[in-house]
């Protein structure tokens, strides 16, 4: 079941980080649902050899990772050792170079039926990036510039190809929303992240209930 977390290698072999050795420009973050460590930990895998990951909000988890050009490989404490990267370094410089590789693509933001879609590069890329862009607080500040919400901006990230944001204000807007998610849902159930609505607060995201 892990083939698909560490590119067909097995956890043992992801860790050697196969004949390339990893580098901390290669250090990144992206969203993982809860599931994704459940599924390692059912399977055997190691402790040691788990991919570092911390609570992102409700079932949503910040994981990070090695992304070369051809390999993607999530980060265990061997790896982050291996390219001279302290855990406690690694949020910062995750989210740094997360950063550069969304402006490397660009950030285009859609309008739908009262709702917005954010999504990263041109419109026939695969990027994979649009659910990482919750990591970025800039890209939150960006959205409530030009969405201008009347309540709260509420995001959601169904997949990780799909980062939705909607207005508290607006909850006529929602049902839409919700109908999309759940289909792009069902499309990439490999992939598929949340339908919880989330909010950004000083000292990060909450999920948010409607009163």
């Amino acid at each position: 079941m892990f083939s698909r977390f560490f590119k067909g290698q097995s956890p043992k072999q992801a860790e050697k980080g196969g004949a390339k050795a990893h580098s901390a420009d290669q250090f990144t973050a992206r969203v993982k649902h809860l599931a994704f460590v459940q599924a390692l930990e059912q399977n055997g895998v190691p402790p040691d050899q788990m991919p570092l990951t911390r609570p992102l909000c409700g079932e949503l988890l910040e994981a990070y990772a090695f992304d070369t050009s051809d390999q993607f490989v999530f980060a265990t404490p061997a790896l982050m050792k291996e390219a001279g990267i302290k855990v406690s370094d690694a949020e910062d410089l995750a989210l740094h170079n997360l950063q550069q590789e969304i402006k490397r693509h660009g950030l285009r933001i859609i309008e739908d039926n009262g709702s917005h879609m954010l999504r990263v590069g041109p419109e026939e890329a695969e990027t994979h990036l649009d659910a990482a862009c919750l990591l970025s607080e800039g890209i939150w500040n960006l959205l409530i510039e030009r969405t201008e919400p009347k309540g709260e901006l509420l995001l959601m990230a169904p997949t990780r190809d799909f980062l939705m944001a909607m207005d508290s204000a607006k909850p006529e807007t929602h049902a839409n929303a919700f109908a999309f998610a759940k289909h792009v849902m069902g499309l990439e159930s490999v992939h598929a992240l949340s339908l919880q609505l989330m909010i950004r607060r000083p000292d990060g995201f909450k999920v948010w209930h409607q009163d």
